[in-house]
């Protein structure tokens, strides 16, 4: 991480933030969550006759939306089905719809100009997930946007109505690499997942397994990035 904040300070830097919020049909009614990601990307620079620098930094935690029933229904920090999306860092880019690449003049440096909101359709939705236990990531469930798992999970009445990302204020360089401006990202879902997030910093000491042809939450990645 120190690595990371020292490459973003000594290299030209472009952060962007956006708010992604969640709807959910209920029989009572319409629930929503949000959260705040934050993205800072660095340009390349040379050093020694030789290119390097590039990439970005993503900040933020998974959405999550409190059901009437006592479930939720939590959107995490990949996207598409069985979360194989995991490069995030281009979720504004895609929702704005920007052709071409992020470094040397694409939208590293013009996202943080951006304003507005677009939805988020198809494989670009954040994953999203249920637990039948919020303490025991084994329990997960997907939830397909399109199809009939809300039903399935919840029962009648339940259903996907749409997610939005809203761009807000990114800050100032580079008062906003330490949170100092713009509008901030929250840190709110340990509290409500706390043994969730117990076990989960238990998996992030292993090594990574991964299993194709199931869907599992095997580290907090999943929920926050820092």
């Amino acid at each position: 991480m120190l690595l990371m904040a020292g490459c973003e300070l000594s290299h030209p830097t472009n952060q962007h933030r956006f708010r992604i919020t969640l709807d959910i049909d209920t029989p009572e009614g319409l629930r929503s969550g949000s959260s705040i990601w934050s993205v800072s990307c660095t340009e390349p620079m040379k050093f020694l006759g030789v290119m390097g620098g590039a990439g970005c930094r993503v900040r933020g935690e998974a959405i999550f939306v409190p059901l009437p029933n006592g479930r939720a229904v939590i959107g995490l920090m990949v996207y598409g089905a069985k979360g194989k999306g995991v490069d995030i860092d281009d979720t504004a880019a895609r929702a704005f719809d920007f052709k071409g690449g992020g470094a040397g003049g694409g939208w590293y440096s013009q996202a943080p100009h951006w304003t507005g909101s677009r939805p988020l359709k198809g494989e670009r939705i954040p994953t999203l997930v249920t637990f039948t236990d919020l303490g025991d990531p084994k329990t997960v469930r997907e939830l397909r946007p399109e199809g009939v798992d809300f039903v399935a999970a919840f029962g009648n009445g339940y259903r996907f109505n749409g997610a939005t990302l809203e761009m807000v204020d990114p800050g100032f360089w580079p008062f906003n690499l330490f949170g100092l401006t713009g509008e901030p990202t929250a840190k709110l879902i340990e509290a409500r997942l706390p043994e969730m997030f117990s076990t989960l910093r238990e998996m992030d000491k292993r090594p990574q397994v991964v299993y194709p042809n199931e869907f599992r939450i095997t580290g907090t990645g999943y929920l926050r990035q820092e």
